[in-house]
């Protein structure tokens, strides 16, 4: 099982996602662009806020991200690139084009 999972972005669709996981016993680190739907979230389930994106993902094994838009998407990558293990997982859940899908897989 991974040890630590990130997400980014706990709206509607990260939030039901944080506490899936969380009751599947998976260790949560969570954050959105707004602190206080992650600290929502994060008393709700049991997962841990961080207060920066970069800080989330550091230690993730796994790293989901469930952004509101391309715009939102293209903005935490920004702010995660170089903050994402070698060996973590992306998974990149946002509606979003095909373009910025693959300007941010790099």
């Amino acid at each position: 099982m991974t040890e630590t999972v990130a997400v980014l972005g706990t709206g509607r669709m990260g939030g039901a996602m944080v506490g899936t996981l969380r009751r599947a016993g998976f260790d949560l680190v969570v954050w959105n662009r707004d602190p206080a739907r992650a600290e929502a979230v994060a008393q709700a389930t049991g997962a841990r806020a961080a207060a920066t994106a970069p800080e989330a993902v550091a230690a993730a094994d796994l790293v989901i991200s469930s952004l509101a838009d391309d715009a939102a998407v293209r903005e935490v990558y920004g702010r995660v690139r170089g903050a994402v293990g070698p060996d973590a997982v992306v998974l990149e859940m946002s509606t979003i084009s095909p373009a910025t899908s693959r300007s941010v897989a790099s």
